[in-house]
């Protein structure tokens, strides 16, 4: 069995932290841009999903979006509502759900 110099297994050794770390640091991107994805499609919420988030009926979410409470939002043919506006409209301004101050 060949044996090396201790600086030829430290500088193997540097080669393979260095490697390690870039491939670490390359998944770790990959990680967040998923993360950032995900983010950006659960943004978009269905009626379905709006009534759970709000703990309200879905037909309080068609009568609400009617009367231009709830923004709706069509994307690809489909009616979307905005979880951030959501959150401004309601949650920030403390408005109860039920619509009470």
């Amino acid at each position: 069995m060949p044996v090396g110099t201790k600086q030829e297994y430290m500088s193997i050794d540097k080669i393979i932290k260095s490697t390690i770390r870039s491939e670490f640091d390359e998944i770790q991107e990959v990680i967040k841009r998923i993360l950032e994805e995900k983010e950006e499609t659960s943004r978009y919420l269905t009626r379905k999903q709006v009534a759970q988030y709000l703990n309200i009926g879905l037909s309080t979410v068609d009568y609400w979006a009617r009367i231009g409470k709830l923004h709706k939002i069509r994307i690809d043919g489909s009616v979307r509502f905005d979880k951030h506006q959501i959150d401004t409209d309601f949650i920030n301004s403390k408005t109860n759900y039920n619509g009470k101050h």
